[in-house]
């Protein structure tokens, strides 16, 4: 593989690399889908521009990951999985779900045309502000025979299969405070 060139904003909240066989969008200060993929399309523009040769992709990827505070007592105190989460694990009755101190699981699942992988985990933080985070890791695939011309419609099919499970997996009254709905 060969290794990009990274441009970077100014603040470093954007960066956009690109090699012959590759180009990549990043940010940091995400303010919103709309913006994201306007910044994404015309970076792709100028990849395509400079390698008209490349018309076609072998993957898409879009990936989010969100780091929500965690509120617990300590690093030993079990985690509220249900307070932030909808989700379950099956769990032998000699390990008391109740009780978890730690996460860290990946799984993925086929969605259409793509494939998504979620991983979940508990993360250090070295911010007295922000103790300790649990990460919603969300990356997004597709494979093969993607076209420059519709990397659009790639993206917005993206978008929307992991807005829905990020909704999904988020526990109501998480989901209500994270749009401000505080009751």
């Amino acid at each position: 593989m060969l290794q990009p060139v990274v441009l970077k904003a100014a603040d470093e909240t954007e960066a956009f690399e690109f090699a012959i066989n590759s180009f990549g969008y990043s940010t940091t200060s995400y303010a919103g889908f709309d913006r994201f993929k306007e910044q994404l399309l015309k970076f792709a523009a100028v990849f395509a521009s400079a390698v008209p040769e490349v018309n076609a992709l072998n993957r898409v990827g879009l990936r989010y990951i969100n780091k929500m505070p965690l509120l617990r007592e300590n690093n030993e105190a079990p985690i509220p999985v249900a307070d932030y989460l909808n989700l379950g694990l099956m769990l032998p009755e000699s390990i008391p779900q109740v009780n978890l101190t730690e996460l860290n699981s990946v799984f993925s699942v086929r969605l259409d045309d793509g494939v998504l992988r979620v991983a979940v985990r508990t993360e250090e933080r070295s911010t007295p502000a922000e103790r300790e985070v649990l990460v919603l890791d969300f990356d997004y695939i597709l494979k093969n025979n993607i076209t420059m011309s519709n990397l659009e419609t790639y993206v917005e099919s993206a978008h929307r299969h992991t807005k829905r499970v990020f909704h999904d997996l988020l526990a109501p009254s998480y989901l209500a405070f994270v749009k401000g709905d505080l009751a």
